[in-house]
């Protein structure tokens, strides 16, 4: 059996580790129970990332589109790069016509089953077309609020291009309630209950994360450090987990706040570090790959994912929830991350109402401050729950709604 996997994002190098690894880790699951599948990957050239060559997983195939210096969709999250530069507007048809050349010489080459879909704008259409073509059935995956974003830029021709795709692939794959429910936007919830729908997180590699070896890229082994790992956008709350800091480190003179990832406000926080005066106790680092991530949360206490849905751009459930849970983390996370069914709040991890600094401060304190023995009890419920998540468990979902 042959899988065309098409994603705006997906990652090409070992450090490219925040471009929807969590496709890579469902591929790799699948394959270390289920030899039987062919996995195709088919993404973007990106002017910021290189390419690997294939993996004993899956082949990866790239297509080009634009100029190299100026094919930068994918860098980041799509939604991000075009509220804060217009003009990637203008790359979208060339990169539309590019997907839909190359997934047709693509599926003429290759005796391709089913294509998943992940990310709705714009593979999810190709996969449309694909169906009509050639009869291929499609899977979809929607992470987050990408229907609503789609909807809103393209309204009611919006509305009609999305309900057609919904209603003629396979089954769907939503991260979190919240993601299902932004189907709303296009379907009645009667419609949505005819729907074969899974709500579940990505889940975890888990057999690649107890293999890694750590690789140290800061020196030291205190325990007494708060950790951030993901991408410095709007939507991700990193300039209140700044302020909120700022408000306490006085309190906790042994803690240390991490903050490892990329993207467009990354020179706003070395600027609120630097006002702050908080250089000494804030460090701020490039992406990291999983040697580095895996030993940055063995030298933290407490993983803090501060999302904060913007208009139109919210959260899908981030999988590096689950990774600190897998990593006996304490993890503090808000409502926006819509993580309720993984996260029992006060039992395996602790959820925030939302994500101003001063509930961040507050909340920061109070978990650095509690009884050593629940410390322990939250840490070791968080490993347990995460066994939901694993890699096992993953390829068994995967299986399913693949078949």
């Amino acid at each position: 059996m042959n899988i065309l996997i098409l994603s705006s994002s997906f990652p090409t190098h070992e450090n490219d580790v925040l471009s929807a690894k969590f496709i890579k880790d469902q591929i790799e699951n699948f394959k270390s129970f289920d030899d039987n599948v062919v996995f195709h990957v088919l993404v973007a050239n990106r002017s910021k990332h290189s390419f690997e060559n294939n993996s004993k997983h899956f082949q990866l195939h790239k297509f080009r589109y634009f100029f190299s210096g100026l094919e930068v969709i994918g860098n980041e999250d799509i939604k991000a790069q075009l509220k804060n530069n217009k003009a990637i507007y203008l790359l979208i048809p060339f990169y539309f016509i590019s997907q839909f050349v190359s997934t047709l010489n693509f599926v003429n080459r290759f005796n391709i089953n089913k294509i998943h879909v992940h990310f709705f704008i714009p593979q999810a259409y190709v996969a449309l077309k694909m169906k009509k073509y050639f009869k291929i059935p499609f899977n979809i995956t929607i992470h987050s609020g990408e229907i609503v974003f789609f909807v809103k830029r393209f309204k009611v021709l919006g509305k009609i291009i999305a309900r057609k795709i919904i209603f003629n692939a396979e089954r769907i794959w939503v991260t979190s309630e919240n993601t299902k429910n932004t189907l709303l936007s296009i379907f009645s919830q009667e419609e949505i209950d005819e729907l074969d729908i899974i709500v579940s997180p990505m889940g975890l590699n888990t057999d690649h994360l107890d293999n890694v070896k750590e690789s140290d890229v800061l020196g030291f082994k205190s325990t007494q450090n708060i950790l951030y790992v993901g991408r410095f956008v709007e939507k991700k709350g990193v300039i209140n987990l700044i302020k909120a800091f700022a408000k306490i480190h006085n309190e906790i003179p042994e803690y240390k706040l991490i903050m490892a990832g990329d993207g467009h406000l990354k020179e706003n926080i070395n600027s609120l570090v630097k006002d702050f005066n908080l250089k000494e106790k804030v460090i701020i680092l490039d992406k990291v790959n999983e040697k580095e991530k895996k030993y940055l949360f063995n030298i933290s206490e407490i993983l803090v994912v501060p999302s904060a849905s913007q208009k139109g751009d919210i959260e899908g459930m981030p999988v590096v929830i689950l990774e600190g849970l897998y990593y006996k983390k304490l993890v503090l996370t808000t409502k926006d991350t819509f993580c309720d069914h993984v996260i029992k709040n006060n039992k395996n991890g602790f959820i925030i109402g939302n994500n101003d600094s001063v509930n961040l401060a507050e909340k920061l304190l109070e978990i650095i401050n509690i009884d050593n023995n629940l410390k322990l009890e939250v840490m070791k419920n968080a490993k347990n729950s995460s066994l939901d998540y694993g890699s096992e468990v993953s390829f068994k979902k995967y299986k399913a709604f693949l078949d």
